[in-house]
């Protein structure tokens, strides 16, 4: 045998024996195996010291295709992120998958008193987390309630929220929405400030649910403070990241107001200059409307 066909002998054989390595899967777990997550609210007990965490995860069991998959709820107690969700495993025979959570819900105290870095730093970290989640600040007293569903609700919470949010941004514009991965990039930049949505409870009809209320303004790691709704929408203008919105005026001197604008296009331009010693800033926005409504008939 010359040279040329050892090497290819040898090649031959290496291919062979890879391939038989590489087959199959090498971490297989089937879906009765596992507590797969939809959704994250993040507390902090300061009595205990402790991470709270609350786990929305699709409940299989009895599932069908008139009813769905419904959420439940898993509650878990630790020293650290991870030791909070090694400890539910205690509860249940099953270990949670993160490969597949919709929303990270952070408690409003936790983020302005020690900052949502951490948080975000271990799902970021985790080898099975989701790394375009969406993260939101809990205007409540807890993270918990937010992804809780009321008696006799029928679908998972934690997917009709990021639903919710990721249309709000591209529909109302009345809130900040960003995937986990950017938060951090941002927030580790020498721009160290996002808006992340804002999260509360509210009453529709016979239920409490869990609705978008505006932006939550994370500066340096720690939440400063909330806009509303209408606030959010030119703070995404002024940033020229409105997709698309309503903007309503008033040209008559009816109590309402009488028109109609919707946003379909949005630019901003950004300078400063520093005179008498103070920095000032001018923004330049420009927008593609259509008159959508009319009420006061001008031409």
């Amino acid at each position: 045998m010359n040279k040329r066909s050892a090497r290819k002998a040898c090649f031959l054989l290496l291919s062979i024996i890879i391939c038989l390595y590489l087959t199959g899967c090498w971490n297989y777990r089937g879906l009765d195996q596992m507590n797969i997550v939809v959704g994250i609210a993040v507390d902090f007990n300061k009595a205990e010291n402790l991470y709270d965490l609350s786990f929305e995860v699709a409940s299989l069991a009895g599932a069908n295709k008139e009813s769905g998959i419904v959420g439940r709820i898993i509650n878990a107690q630790g020293k650290t992120i991870f030791d909070a969700i090694r400890n539910a495993k205690r509860k249940e025979a099953d270990k949670l998958f993160f490969g597949s959570p919709h929303v990270l819900v952070i408690n409003k105290y936790l983020a302005s008193e020690m900052g949502i870095l951490g948080v975000i730093d271990f799902f970021l970290r985790d080898g099975e987390g989701r790394e375009s989640m969406c993260v939101a600040i809990s205007q409540e007293e807890t993270a918990a309630i937010i992804i809780e569903s009321t008696e006799g609700a029928i679908e998972m919470v934690s997917v009709n929220l990021h639903e919710i949010m990721r249309e709000e941004k591209n529909i109302m514009g009345s809130a900040a929405q960003m995937e986990m991965y950017k938060i951090f990039s941002e927030l580790s930049s020498k721009k160290r400030s996002v808006l992340l949505p804002a999260l509360r409870k509210v009453k529709n009809g016979d239920s409490i649910v869990s609705e978008a209320n505006g932006s939550a303004i994370i500066k340096e790691d720690k939440l400063v403070g909330f806009l509303n709704p209408d606030q959010s929408k030119y703070a995404l203008m002024a940033q020229g990241e409105l997709k698309s919105s309503i903007i309503t005026l008033g040209l008559t001197h009816n109590l309402a107001n009488d028109i109609s604008l919707e946003i379909f296009k949005n630019k901003a331009k950004k300078s400063y200059k520093i005179e008498d010693g103070k920095i000032k800033v001018k923004i330049e926005v420009e927008n593609h409307v259509a008159v959508s409504e009319n009420q006061s008939f001008i031409n």
